[in-house]
């Protein structure tokens, strides 16, 4: 599970894993469950990765399918194609 504001309205709001079954599901402005992905993760992190103000969703499918991330909560974008052991987001250049 992770929260981060993925709509940019102010409110975060909650990914979670419900595992292989179910897959993963985004509550949105608590209210609303949006279906997010059919898999299940292995690992799963928030943060604005394009400083566009949106928290973007990175998730590691695993060993078969890599890391892929969810930007500004529209379009899938492959970071990796391995696995990682973990993950984490951060201001790593220093820039606004």
């Amino acid at each position: 599970m992770v929260t981060g504001d993925l709509d940019n309205n102010g409110l975060d709001d909650v990914t979670i894993d419900f595992g292989e079954i179910y897959g993963i599901w985004i509550r949105m402005n608590n209210s609303s469950w949006v279906k997010l992905h059919n898999l299940s993760a292995e690992s799963m992190v928030t943060g604005d990765l394009d400083n566009n103000g949106l928290d973007d969703v990175t998730i590691d499918f695993g060993e078969i399918y890599g890391i892929w991330v969810r930007m500004n909560n529209s379009s899938w974008v492959q970071l990796e194609t391995q696995s990682a052991k973990s993950m984490v987001t951060g201001n790593i250049d220093g820039q606004p």
